[in-house]
């Protein structure tokens, strides 16, 4: 009997463990890295803005997700206060021409954005990014987060993971209610 239930014990620890990075995360932490004062970005209405941290040579995460965030672009709502949506580069090889040529090749309104070593350090450390380079493949989660702007500071309320992540929840979360 021990040995089942010390077993049922670990089998639910495991679950959450491998599970938690796949749920979205709802939260509150203001952002103070510096790209978001050098972007002067928002929304239509200044006041949001969804930011996918990947690099131009994924070939799997990033391209689905900035997919995903161009369809959202798409969508024809009038109860809608659409994101700038801004692509952070975090290849250290890359540059900001390529940060922004690849954000622009999903839409037009995206910005691509390019940290330089510190600033990427930075921002890691807000963000909490677990990035590590493996071979010639950067290893990294592909969340994207949304931050809201009260009055002069900007807030993460939200991460999204890439397994629960699509059009229908980011406009559930962006509907002007």
């Amino acid at each position: 009997m021990k040995t089942l239930l010390g077993f049922l014990i670990f089998a639910s620890m495991v679950t959450v463990v491998f599970s938690v990075p796949f749920v979205d995360l709802s939260t509150r932490k203001l952002i103070e890295s510096p790209f978001i004062e050098q972007l002067k970005a928002g929304s239509e209405d200044g006041s949001k803005v969804l930011v996918f941290f990947g690099y131009v040579g994924c070939g799997d995460i990033c391209p689905t997700t900035m997919s995903i965030l161009r369809k959202l672009m798409q969508v024809d709502k009038s109860d809608i206060a659409y994101p700038q949506v801004i692509f952070i580069d975090i290849d250290r090889h890359s540059n900001t021409q390529r940060a922004s040529e690849y954000a622009q090749q999903f839409d037009e309104s995206f910005i691509g954005y390019f940290p330089e070593n510190e600033e990427l350090n930075l921002i890691k450390m807000d963000f909490g990014l677990n990035v590590r380079l493996e071979g010639e493949v950067i290893n990294h989660v592909g969340k994207v987060y949304l931050l809201q702007r009260e009055e002069s500071k900007w807030w993460l309320t939200k991460a999204y993971s890439q397994n629960n992540f699509d059009v229908d929840d980011l406009f559930d979360d962006l509907s002007i209610h």
